[in-house]
């Protein structure tokens, strides 16, 4: 297996690790979410000497064939396409959580990953990059988290995810996967450090309060609230004011009407 696709099934193990976090938003695994990012993630069996631009399209194609595909395996049909792109949004941050399992919901966060997955094997196609290929897996995960609020994400998948992050930034797209190896594994200190970055790592996120983050689809209450008046006694209150002052003046410059202002007008209800 040479490096790019390895890269790729890093990538595509990535997506299913998320996949499997964005159950948080429904409160429970969706399976149908882990058809999109493998689907998604086949963009990267095509030959390593395409350009960005004969990639680009089946690129696309993969993300939203992943995508339709998931929404008809959680028992959607074709005409649920459009109201899950452009419906499903609102429907998810607009419903409390947990988010319902509908094939719009489920659809649009399939197409998030699916969208994640084609960007980072498109970004990974080019030789001249390292780590960028992690940066929509990052953005997708930081999503997938917040609208799983208040849920906690599964401890062993973010430590999993991690690890795929780790193995895939010790690999390099211009240097063969046999030779990579061959360097790290003569590297004694290599596994020393990477064991003590995964204590560090376990031990600094065991102290964050993820019960008690924010969620962008809970309504806080106010802490302190405006004495709210009665219309007529707050109308009183403003007319007897000493001294008096004008609250609004209304002029009809109308060129066209003239005068044609009413006689009364309702200033509160």
């Amino acid at each position: 297996m040479n490096t790019q696709r390895f890269r790729a099934l890093l990538i595509a193990a990535a997506g299913v690790v998320l996949a499997m976090l964005a159950g948080g938003v429904f409160d429970a695994v969706q399976w149908p979410l882990l058809i999109a990012p493998l689907i998604a993630a086949s963009a990267g069996l095509l030959p390593a000497q395409w350009g960005w631009r004969r990639r680009l399209i089946p690129g696309v194609g993969t993300v939203l064939v992943g995508f339709v595909a998931s929404l008809l395996v959680a028992g959607g049909s074709l005409s649920d396409v459009f109201p899950s792109l452009f419906g499903g949004p609102r429907q998810l941050v607009t419903t409390e959580w947990p988010s319902p399992a509908t094939p719009t919901v489920v659809g649009i966060v399939a197409f998030a990953v699916a969208l994640a997955v084609g960007s980072a094997i498109f970004v990974a196609g080019f030789n001249r990059v390292h780590l960028s290929p992690l940066v929509p897996i990052v953005i997708a995960l930081i999503v997938v988290i917040a609208l799983s609020a208040p849920t906690r994400p599964a401890p062993s998948l973010v430590v999993l995810l991690g690890i795929i992050g780790v193995v895939f930034a010790l690999t390099s797209p211009s240097v063969e996967l046999r030779t990579r190896a061959a360097l790290l594994f003569g590297e004694r200190p290599l596994l020393t450090t990477g064991l003590v970055v995964v204590v560090a790592a376990v031990v600094t996120s065991s102290g964050l309060a993820f019960a008690t983050r924010a969620t962008p689809r809970r309504t806080e209450e106010a802490e302190t609230t405006a004495a709210l008046l009665d219309p007529i006694e707050e109308s009183v209150a403003l007319r007897e004011t000493d001294p008096s002052f004008n609250l609004f003046v209304l002029n009809d410059r109308s060129a066209l009407i003239g005068q044609s202002l009413p006689a009364r007008w309702r200033i509160t209800a």
